[in-house]
């Protein structure tokens, strides 16, 4: 008989599904499926599980019968052969799993001392922004001093230039009335205003007349 048709056999023999089969296994239903047809073998480990799942020795579940006989040999053989075969699997795979989790410590670690450096540069950001907002506030505060400072000056420069404008029509006034007591003398008088200096308030003027030319016949009146 093929192994798969002994893998048949004993599994109708335990009373199993083969769907129970594959969950005491750890595979799929369609695995047993094809160890049963003959379509595919199973790996040792689980010629393994299947010989303990049905309670018989791996010589049995192979067909060594001829060497199938209490105390064989044979058979101790092969168990401790599959046995060291298993053992070291297992060794494998204590090994793969301190490798896993050693590398999974390590990208725990990196991920540490990324979160650490990421929480470094945003205080230190968090930091120059309020040292910015902190500048920022004290130049819009001298900002705003240096605007008082400037409206009130022009203010200031307005109200005098108001005052001077004030006086140098009351002057260009009083010249006038008196350039025009002397209107039979002068033919063009003018004023001017030249400069102004807004810190002592002082203006300058240019005055200027022409007298009139006198005939013989002409009298001044």
């Amino acid at each position: 008989m093929e192994l798969g048709g002994r893998i048949l056999e004993l599994r109708k023999k335990a009373g199993m599904s083969q769907e129970e089969l594959a969950d005491r296994l750890g595979v799929s239903r369609q695995a047993v499926g094809k160890w049963e047809n003959g379509a595919a073998m199973p790996d040792i480990t689980n010629l393994v599980e299947l010989s303990r799942v049905f309670g018989v020795k791996l010589g049995e579940l192979l067909g060594l019968e001829e060497a199938y006989t209490a105390g064989s040999e044979a058979d101790e053989e092969i168990q401790k052969l599959l046995e060291q075969y298993l053992q070291d699997q297992r060794d494998k795979e204590e090994d793969r799993q301190k490798k896993e989790e050693t590398r999974l410590e390590e990208e725990r670690e990196r991920q540490g001392t990324h979160r650490k450096i990421l929480l470094a540069a945003g205080a230190v950001v968090l930091c120059l922004g309020i040292l910015a907002g902190v500048k920022i506030a004290n130049l819009e505060q001298r900002m705003e001093d240096m605007n008082a400072r400037t409206s009130a000056y022009f203010s200031s420069l307005e109200s005098r230039l108001e005052q001077t404008s004030h006086d140098i029509y009351r002057v260009e006034e009083s010249l006038t009335e008196r350039l025009n007591e002397q209107n039979s003398i002068f033919i063009d008088k003018g004023i001017v205003p030249l400069s102004y200096d807004g810190a002592t308030g002082d203006t300058e003027f240019q005055i200027w007349a022409s007298p009139r030319s006198l005939e013989a016949d002409m009298t001044l009146t």
